[in-house]
């Protein structure tokens, strides 16, 4: 099985990782031979790209995202915590001058051979704003799908997760916290019956998706429409949530109770320790 590696932060929701998942998600289905380099290292110093995607045959990519992408591709994630800016746009395009600059022999990696795709939640007005000011062209080649053009030397375009059509990409959707039923189950769906490798992918994402849309897992649950299969294969994740939201509603039921009683005049230390033990 492929692994997917995952950097533990108390408190911190790992977006990259679930981004990492619905990349596999995306692609593998296509069948193409591809490469997927998670935070690929530029040099020797601790210089990272969120995914170096090598596209390893010739066999062109037919979706709007993917007929983009060249032989190596430079794939940036901001999750919808971050904002998209010039700045990230810029550093962006600095890993991509950067992975060509280190190349072992002089052009080695062509500027027709190398793109970057930056992935993000929300429209970046502000942005795209700052470019056209600069003198680039923004151009929008299918819904949430944008190309710039203008004074770079590398081909880029921005996808913003948000605008991407009904049906389209849900494993790229699922990330964000107002994912649809529909985004989550075509996710789930993909784990019905599929070998090891994309398990491991779909659980990247639920990872995430689990997270942010309790509420919208619980329908699905209670709705009975989750496969049979996905149910067994992800019961970790969702009887996590189960728990979570059990928990909540203990902690709101102590706080309602420790509030009636501090109305009815119950000094603060003995209401607290009637409410929440």
């Amino acid at each position: 099985m492929v692994q997917i590696s995952a950097k533990e932060e108390v408190g911190k929701i790992e977006y990259h990782y679930g981004f990492y998942g619905a990349m596999h998600a995306e692609y593998e289905p296509t069948h193409v031979k591809m490469e997927y380099l998670q935070e690929h290292e530029l040099g020797d110093e601790p210089v990272r790209m969120d995914m170096l995607l090598l596209k390893l045959e010739e066999t062109p990519l037919l979706d709007p995202i993917g007929s983009f992408f060249r032989e190596h591709n430079v794939l940036e994630y901001k999750s919808p915590e971050d904002s998209l800016t010039i700045s990230a746009f810029s550093k962006a395009l600095g890993y991509a001058h950067l992975y060509k600059g280190l190349e072992k022999k002089v052009d080695a990696i062509p500027f027709d051979a190398l793109t970057v795709t930056l992935f993000h939640h929300s429209y970046p007005r502000n942005m795209f704003g700052a470019l056209k000011k600069h003198g680039m062209t923004v151009t929008e080649v299918h819904p949430g799908v944008y190309r710039i053009t203008g004074q770079t030397l590398v081909a880029t375009q921005v996808v913003v997760t948000s605008q991407l059509p009904k049906g389209e990409y849900s494993a790229f959707k699922a990330l964000a916290k107002d994912a649809s039923k529909e985004d989550i189950l075509n996710v789930l769906k993909l784990a019905d019956g599929a070998d090891q490798n994309m398990a491991g992918y779909v659980r990247a994402v639920l990872s995430v998706s689990v997270l942010i849309n309790k509420e919208t897992i619980e329908e699905i649950k209670e709705a009975g429409i989750m496969p049979e299969a996905v149910r067994i294969l992800f019961r970790e994740e969702l009887e996590e949530v189960e728990m979570k939201g059990r928990q909540e509603g203990r902690n709101e039921k102590a706080q309602e109770d420790y509030e009636r009683m501090r109305a009815a005049n119950i000094p603060e230390e003995q209401a607290r320790a009637i409410a929440f033990g």
